[in-house]
């Protein structure tokens, strides 16, 4: 009898050591809140200045807007957001600056402050968009700004000193890259 009991305690002791060891080797599960967490999936890159759109383009590895004919500098980097490595593309014009971030989730880093945000349905303008993609418009005393974006990237055009008109014309005569 005294045998069966020391090999129950034994067997028991065994099973418990095995949850143990198990829960103690198990990889972390990374989940928050039940959520699976995306992996960072866009690798970080060194920081790439240029002036030519083929260099930015494979730095920045997703088309981007850009006007043809006017001169430019530009900037790819990498950049953290929410843990996650995110790439920053920034295109310095005479009038303007278009800055992109990919991926899409990315968008808040693109938000400057002050900018007061304006739905331009609710405007007789009617419904505007930069390269197909509806924009959200923004301003204050001196700078305006079109917000838009897609699946994989996001979108922010900002100009100062300038006319609703003609940061208009400016939007438009962006095409991908």
């Amino acid at each position: 009898m005294f045998k069966k009991i020391l090999k129950l305690t034994a067997c028991v002791v065994g099973l418990i050591l095995l949850i143990i060891l198990t829960v103690i080797l198990k990889k972390p599960n990374d989940t928050v809140t039940g959520h699976v967490l995306e992996p960072d999936v866009i690798e970080h890159v060194p920081t790439t200045a240029s002036s030519d759109a083929n260099i930015l383009s494979r730095a920045f590895d997703h088309p981007f807007p850009i006007r043809s004919g006017i001169p430019f500098s530009g900037t790819v980097e990498s950049v953290r957001s929410d843990g996650k490595t995110a790439r920053l593309l920034t295109l310095k014009y005479p009038d303007c600056v278009m800055r992109c971030v990919m991926p899409a989730q990315a968008a808040p880093l693109l938000l400057q402050p002050g900018l007061t945000v304006t739905d331009l349905r609710t405007q007789s303008l009617g419904r505007y968009t930069v390269l197909s993609m509806p924009v959200i418009y923004a301003k204050d005393n001196d700078r305006l700004c079109f917000y838009f974006s897609d699946d994989s990237a996001a979108y922010c055009l900002y100009a100062e000193n300038t006319t609703f008109d003609s940061f208009r014309q400016i939007a438009g005569s962006f095409t991908w890259r």
